[in-house]
């Protein structure tokens, strides 16, 4: 019985002592701030700040009356703390006011390209295209009718048949090449025609020089007809090649085709005809040998005839009309999608723009706002707080200032609501890329 009751005295003895403080709390009706730390304070010495004993005191004798909550400051505190706050919000309201507003003006612009740049893109996504024969068709037509006269193409060249066929090579230098052969010949029959002599020319006199200047102009005029009307009556006659290539007409365009077959032959025969008649009188009068000069009339007559020819079954055997047809939706296309593409790249980097702008506004607002909160924390009002509370017996830290003011506020819900049109707006992109900023 006795060995029992000394195992509940030892164990009652062990709980006591768990129950009681480490460290007993400084009674808060007796705390006072120690005579000595006024006097050292007073002269400069510490630990209060010199300017801050009296209000020290005031926060201490508070403590006395009141219960204070951890997390906010008390009456005294607030009124230590009050006028370097004040001062805070003032520095705080001088740095940002002209930054932010800049950067606000600048994200708004960016917002402004950004719908603008959709209200583009959703009028090009609408807009119609032009077809072959002028027609207005749907971007979704325009496809269809390009895949289905792609596939047509597709398969006759698949058949073994010709007439799609598109020239390949460089088709610009084979043009030039033609001209520069056939212009020298039309300009040698000019200064022939009109009896431009060089010597003259060179010498200066009026009449040659005006004469060889017309003689040019005709030159010209002769080579670029004769081009053009090689070049377009071989692209006219494409609609009516068959699976060979040959130029087939049927039905009531039969005889129209065979009389522009005739005319274009009589061209060429006219135009090989001046050419040699020309070189023949040449030699005549220069009394060259006629084996010589019927030889260099034949073949420049030749060479012009030919050249003409060339430009005419250049474009004959350029693809045929399906292959026009498909040439043009296809540019029709290909510029849409590159003028889309291009839209949608422009849009995409104003929303980076726009997000790179918004967080150096927000890293602008936090760096501001931390600056003023260390003006308060590090100031003499924040440290007398903190000794007061040390004769209290309190120890948890300081609430961070409230650098609040109605300025502020319309700073900071001005920057919040920009951040979230920017991250509504990214995601409707990311959903839609044509829906409107």
């Amino acid at each position: 019985m006795t060995t029992m009751h000394t195992m509940e005295s030892d164990l009652f003895a062990r709980l006591g002592d768990s129950l009681e403080p480490a460290q007993p709390l400084v009674a808060r009706q007796t705390a006072r701030v120690p005579f000595w730390d006024r006097v050292t304070s007073s002269l400069g010495l510490g630990p209060i700040p010199a300017t801050k004993v009296v209000i020290t005191a005031a926060v201490v004798a508070e403590a006395r009356r009141l219960t204070a909550s951890s997390d906010v400051l008390t009456p005294a505190e607030q009124v230590a703390r009050a006028k370097v706050q004040r001062r805070a919000v003032r520095r705080l309201e001088r740095r940002l006011s002209g930054p932010v507003e800049k950067k606000v003006a600048r994200l708004k612009t960016v917002f402004a390209r950004i719908n603008l740049l959709s209200d583009v893109i959703g009028q090009l996504e609408r807009s119609p295209l032009v077809g072959p024969d002028g027609e207005r068709l749907s971007p979704e037509q325009a496809l269809e009718a390009h895949d289905a006269l792609e596939q047509v193409v597709a398969e006759s060249v698949r058949d073994g048949s010709q007439q799609h066929l598109i020239s390949r090579g460089a088709r610009k230098r084979k043009e030039i090449a033609m001209l520069a052969i056939d212009l020298p010949v039309f300009l040698l029959a000019m200064f022939g025609l009109l009896n431009v002599s060089l010597r003259k020319v060179f010498t200066g006199d009026t009449a040659s020089v005006v004469m060889a200047v017309t003689a040019v102009v005709f030159a010209v005029l002769g080579t670029v007809l004769l081009a053009v009307v090689m070049r377009t009556m071989g692209r006219r006659h494409r609609r009516f090649k068959d699976r060979s290539g040959s130029v087939r007409a049927s039905g009531s365009m039969r005889g129209t085709v065979v009389v522009e077959q005739v005319v274009l032959a009589l061209v060429l025969v006219a135009a090989a005809t001046v050419m040699a008649v020309r070189l023949y009188v040449e030699g005549r009068a220069a009394e060259a040998p006629m084996a010589l000069v019927v030889s260099l009339a034949v073949m420049f007559a030749l060479l012009l005839g030919v050249s003409a020819y060339i430009n005419y079954i250049s474009e004959l055997q350029d693809g045929s009309d399906i292959t026009d047809r498909v040439r043009h939706l296809s540019v029709q296309l290909l510029g849409r999608e590159q003028n889309l593409r291009a839209l949608h790249d422009a849009r995409a980097l104003l929303m980076e723009e726009a997000g790179i702008v918004i967080a150096a506004l927000q890293r602008l607002i936090d760096a501001a706002i931390e600056r003023s909160s260390q003006m308060v924390t590090a100031s003499t009002s924040d440290r007398a707080i903190a000794m007061a509370r040390s004769y209290i017996g309190r120890t948890d830290p300081l609430p961070a200032p409230a650098l609040s003011s109605p300025r502020m506020s319309r700073i900071e819900r001005q920057a919040a609501a920009l951040a979230e049109h920017h991250q509504v707006v990214k995601a409707q992109l990311s959903a839609d890329p044509t829906k409107e900023a």
